[in-house]
């Protein structure tokens, strides 16, 4: 079984490490992809899966989310404060379907999600202080 440990590896000789040149420390892999490749994909299966999500791909369904005006040009700190005057259980559901109507890019809803996630943790700290006190 593999050990799911990493283990430094051990030096060639007692006291004698070899050089970040020695080929002994390069390691023979097969063409990973670049960071950016892989967040390219990742941007790609959240657009497929908001489509999926939201009948755009696949079998269409009806949806009640908050009526809100999103546009392509809009700047993530206003598309924030619009998300702000929607409620909080919907959030993610509005920058998802905006997203997979084309109105959002996938960089931008990635943001977002992330932020929208940071703040929530934010809020559940605060209140966690206030009933400490």
């Amino acid at each position: 079984m593999d050990d799911l440990v990493y283990k430094k590896p051990s030096p060639v000789k007692e006291g004698v490490f070899p050089s970040k040149d020695s080929p002994s420390l390069l390691i023979k892999q097969p063409n990973l992809p670049s960071l950016e490749q892989i967040q390219e994909l990742q941007r790609g299966e959240l657009f497929e899966l908001a489509q999926v999500r939201y009948g755009l791909k696949g079998s269409p369904f009806e949806m009640r989310l908050s009526p809100i005006e999103l546009h392509p040009s809009m700047s993530q700190s206003a598309v924030t404060k619009l998300l702000l005057t929607v409620p909080e259980p919907e959030r993610a559901d509005q920058i998802l379907f905006a997203l997979a109507k084309g109105t959002l890019s996938s960089q931008m809803a990635n943001d977002l999600l992330s932020g929208l996630e940071l703040l929530k943790k934010l809020h559940a700290m605060k209140l966690q202080n206030k009933s400490d006190l």
